[in-house]
């Protein structure tokens, strides 16, 4: 029994792991997996003998167990050796991304200009919404919320009012003043996130790059002196016209929530936070409920078979 004990708990232990500390590329590796077959197996193996001179009761918790261990076990190398990488869903205020991981959809929150994010992440599974807080188990599936920086973007003439925003290849039913910041470019020593937008009311289209207060202070460190007076994140914009063709003298730097005049226009980038979705891949869920419940009966048996052997001594 001791023998058996120890395979059950060890193998437990390495399927609990996925779940407590999930998203480990140690998971998908091969020699894990294997290893959590060749400890189910092992139990398959030492079955008979610790079932054996046993009670009704003692045989049926062995089996429990066994069955219990051997079901989460397989559910965690089936994630492990078929689930998909690591991913991350970036998504703009108030916009729903599928997600085929687990046959749902991820609605994203208002943001404000203020950086008040008004509502939840929420997973949509036909007309039901669920919150997914800062970490929800899903089908196959782990959900974790990360903050991210975003920069919401406010254009205009220099002489005032206001230009409306859309993607740079004009289409207009993308509005949202909120640059997700998903691409990097690379300048000397560092590769930055980010994004662009278009003005098509004054044919300008407007590259934006991001830099973190870290960044500008390596930057402040180096002696550059367009960062000497900021502290905290800042952006760059860079303007082009329709073409793609840089404008000359159309660079400017500005610190986060600073207004800048560049060619005639005002244009201000203020950096805010903005959750993003991480998925990882997990043992199943339901699987898991179902070891559980074994495990669980298996060892209430076995404590009921330990009582009754002393009286029938």
């Amino acid at each position: 029994m001791r023998a058996f004990g120890t395979f059950a708990f060890v193998t437990a232990a390495m399927v609990a792991l996925e779940i407590i500390v999930p998203g480990k590329a140690i998971y998908h590796s091969g020699w894990y997996n294997t290893l959590i077959v060749a400890f189910v197996v092992i139990l398959g193996m030492l079955l008979r003998s610790t079932i054996a001179g046993r009670s009704k009761f003692g045989r049926w918790g062995v089996v429990c167990v066994a069955s219990g261990v051997a079901i989460a076990g397989f559910a965690a190398v089936a994630s492990g050796l078929l689930g998909p990488e690591n991913h991350v869903v970036i998504g703009a205020p108030d916009s729903h991304v599928p997600a085929a991981d687990f046959g749902g959809t991820l609605a994203f929150p208002s943001l404000r200009r203020d950086g008040t994010i008004q509502g939840d992440v929420s997973l949509l599974r036909g007309s039901q919404a669920t919150p997914i807080g800062g970490w929800r188990y899903a089908g196959a599936s782990i959900l974790s919320l990360h903050s991210r920086s975003v920069v919401m973007i406010d254009a205009g003439p220099a002489s005032g009012g206001s230009l409306t925003i859309t993607q740079p290849a004009g289409n207009t039913a993308f509005l949202s003043p909120v640059l997700l910041m998903k691409k990097t470019q690379t300048l000397p020593g560092a590769d930055l996130p980010f994004d662009t937008f278009a003005l098509p009311a004054v044919h300008r289209i407007v590259r934006v790059v991001y830099f973190s207060a870290a960044d500008v202070a390596s930057e402040r460190a180096l002696g550059r002196a367009a960062f000497a007076s900021m502290s905290g994140p800042a952006v760059l914009f860079a303007l082009e016209d329709e073409t793609g063709k840089d404008l000359p003298g159309g660079f400017r730097l500005a610190a986060s929530g600073q207004p800048v005049i560049v060619d005639g226009l005002r244009l201000q980038g203020t950096v805010l936070q903005f959750p993003s979705v991480e998925i990882v891949a997990a043992p199943s869920f339901a699987a898991i409920v179902i070891a559980g419940l074994l495990a669980l009966l298996g060892c209430g048996l076995l404590v009921r078979a330990m009582r009754e052997e002393p009286a029938s001594a």
